[in-house]
């Protein structure tokens, strides 16, 4: 266990290390000035958008995990898995990934719907992190496709990650729905207690993962529109077009656990994909700075109304 906590201390010196050095090579030649003067000068209507935007997305995803956890559901019931994910959004600024913070969310649970086992509960976290990602991955992809026809530069070893990506997200599926678990456990020895979570993610009800799954690709324009309305507040000049592609590319990059909350690799992917259609990178910076700053805030203050 002090193993366990010494490495995970380790990621999160690694992480804060990743997020100084991209964000000093980011802001060094940068008018730091301008850009606090955008931030402190943000127009009211983008607080007032984000803050609805945060309490949209906060149902949405409840919602997903409600249809995978639970067999009838209320209001109340997502309202709680509510409370319960941003408990988890508030341990994610400690811990070294959102994934890891989301392993502990189903804890508050326990109490509330006794037939639910821990190893069901634990699945259906990742379950639903897979689902949430595999939405991620495919419109990351058919953005970069769609990118590279009207003449959006992405780097090539992109479009081959995601593409790795998208052929592991398939993979995932064509195990769930096609490959008879009890025998493949039968001969990999795995502990009992991992079994039973990969039994739980497994042989989870095939339509309550096709549901989660196009709630999650009904919801994804969301999370671009939220971009581009900082683009906007910050009068970027960027196309509508232009960031409903990007986006998602960038926002499939912040899942990965290189940073903290993402700064440092948001800045920089907002400077090398914005660039060419912006008015100034102390726009998009201040744009990009912002939204960190709104999600860390966001991320505080649901840690802060989880203790009432």
């Amino acid at each position: 266990m002090q193993k366990f906590f010494k490495d995970k201390r380790l990621l999160k010196i690694g992480q804060l290390l990743i997020s100084a050095l991209l964000l000093w090579l980011v802001f060094k030649k940068i008018d730091l000035g301008e850009i606090w003067d955008q931030i402190i000068n943000v127009p009211v209507w983008f607080l007032v958008v984000s803050l609805i935007f945060w309490i949209v997305s906060s149902f949405i995803v409840a919602w997903r995990w409600a249809m995978l956890i639970l067999e009838e559901y209320s209001f109340a019931d997502v309202a709680f898995l509510v409370k319960s994910s941003l408990t988890a959004r508030f341990y994610a600024i400690f811990l070294p990934s959102s994934m890891s913070a989301d392993l502990i969310k189903w804890l508050p649970l326990i109490k509330r719907y006794p037939k639910l086992t821990k190893a069901g509960l634990a699945g259906s976290v990742v379950l639903d992190r897979i689902i949430g990602f595999t939405a991620f991955v495919l419109v990351a992809f058919l953005s970069i496709i769609l990118g590279k026809i009207i003449g959006v530069q992405f780097p090539d070893f992109v479009f081959w990650l995601f593409l790795g990506c998208l052929v592991a997200v398939i993979g995932f599926y064509v195990v769930v729905y096609y490959v008879d678990l009890d025998k493949a456990l039968g001969v990999i020895k795995v502990p009992d207690k991992i079994q039973r979570m990969i039994k739980a993610v497994m042989k989870a009800d095939k339509k309550k993962m096709t549901k989660a799954l196009v709630l999650s690709l009904l919801a994804a324009p969301l999370w671009s529109l939220s971009g581009w309305l900082a683009l906007v507040a910050f009068k970027t000049g960027v196309p509508l077009l232009v960031t409903m592609i990007i986006i998602p590319v960038i926002n499939l990059v912040l899942i990965l656990p290189i940073s903290v909350a993402g700064f440092g690799p948001r800045e920089g992917l907002f400077v090398y994909l914005f660039s060419t259609y912006a008015v100034s990178n102390e726009s998009l910076l201040a744009s990009s700075a912002f939204s960190g700053i709104l999600s860390l805030m966001f991320a505080i203050l649901g840690g802060a109304l989880t203790l009432f």
